[in-house]
């Protein structure tokens, strides 16, 4: 009898031991589940902005140099009004042009300007080829575009005639100037030596004497 009294007892304590152990045991699991939870949320990284440099090239469509680059290179390149061209074996230093210019009348009178030239390199070698025989021997016509003359350089020359103020313009890689832009030998800028016309034009000269006017040029530019 006291056997089973004590075999009772030590049942009911080992039950009793048991559910408050087993609480404990929940609740510590739980509290490490909730802990590790929030570390593989802080993990994700964040959605970040876009880059500033993305966002700054495309506002306003202007393009923006690139960290590094030479502005003041770009500057001159952009500066620079005709193109570049396939680079020949040629002389550098002063490129010499000899320019016939004819001062033609076409249709209703209206003056029509022509230019035939020769382009040499600073030893003098011929350096260009143009169709100096188009339009019955006058030349290329230079007073409705720019005439582009491709040589051995690596620019192209660009020549524009200009009746109302009696001047041709030149340009050449960042260089710009006309047939009254004056100079002597030596200088580094541009500079031409200009002739009249034979014969000499006159107000009204396509009505009473059309016959084409021509006079020469030489015009010197670094090259």
């Amino acid at each position: 009898m006291i056997a089973q009294l004590v075999l009772k007892f030590c049942f009911v304590l080992f039950l009793t031991k048991s559910v408050a152990a087993s609480p404990a045991f929940h609740a510590s699991d739980f509290a490490a589940t909730v802990q590790a939870a929030p570390a593989n949320i802080i993990n994700i990284p964040p959605r970040q902005p876009p880059v500033r440099s993305a966002v700054l090239a495309t506002r306003n469509d202007i393009e923006l140099l690139a960290e590094g680059t030479d502005s003041a290179a770009t500057q001159q390149l952009d500066d620079a009004t005709n193109q570049l061209t396939k680079r020949g074996k040629y002389s550098k230093g002063t490129c010499w042009i000899h320019l016939w210019e004819s001062l033609a009348c076409g249709p209703g009178d209206r003056h029509e300007l022509y230019a035939r030239l020769n382009l040499k390199d600073n030893r003098g070698k011929k350096i260009a080829h143009p169709k100096n025989g188009a339009n019955g021997g006058k030349g290329r016509r230079i007073d409705q575009k720019f005439y582009e003359v491709r040589s051995e350089l690596p620019y192209v020359l660009l020549i524009q005639g200009h009746d109302k103020d009696d001047y041709v313009q030149f340009e050449y890689g960042g260089h710009s100037w006309t047939t009254n832009t004056k100079g002597k030998s030596g200088q580094k800028h541009p500079y031409c030596n200009t002739g009249a016309y034979d014969p000499k034009p006159y107000h009204g000269r396509c009505h009473f004497s059309p016959e084409t006017r021509v006079r020469q040029m030489d015009c010197y530019f670094p090259c």
